[in-house]
């Protein structure tokens, strides 16, 4: 088909390929880059906004914790977070005991407990910081359902 051609005919068609294929080249190739390079350029602003964000907000807790003067948290407290946090509160019954010493102590009775919440309950009030001692622990299936458990701990801690 291009022998069909005259020389002429061939010259201004290799003129047209010369021209035009940078061009499409441009618009096919180079602006899709273009295009992706400012797409991340915006992204990458943005997270650089909220890192600074971020790090200003952590200057103004820095700053908060300082000023707010810290009381230490009671057993009561303590307890009441690790239930919390579990969620099994609802569930749970607690009674202030006076020990010698001045020691705090805590009776806790929870009802309905699978075997992993028992387990994770004596887990996490273990290794609760300031210590606390786990005095006590009776654990027997519930009265209400056979397939629960009963647990009574009798914890004391500073």
């Amino acid at each position: 088909m291009i022998n069909r051609l005259s020389a002429g005919e061939r010259r201004l068609l290799l003129l047209a390929l010369v021209v035009l294929g940078p061009l499409f080249l441009f618009r096919v190739v180079v602006f899709p880059l273009l295009d992706l390079k400012s797409s991340y350029q915006s992204k990458a602003l943005g997270l650089t906004e909220k890192i600074n964000q971020t790090h200003r907000l952590g200057q103004e807790l820095v700053a908060r914790q300082r000023a707010t003067p810290t009381v230490p948290e009671g057993i009561n407290g303590r307890i009441n977070r690790v239930l919390r946090n579990l969620g099994v509160l609802d569930r749970a019954s607690l009674a202030s005991q006076n020990a010698e010493g001045g020691v705090q102590s805590l009776l806790v009775q929870l009802d309905g407990l699978t075997l992993y919440e028992a387990t994770q309950v004596i887990y996490q009030i273990e290794h609760l910081r300031p210590s606390v001692q786990i005095e006590h622990l009776d654990l027997q299936v519930s009265f209400q359902n056979s397939k629960r458990l009963k647990l009574n701990l009798v914890v004391s801690g500073g």
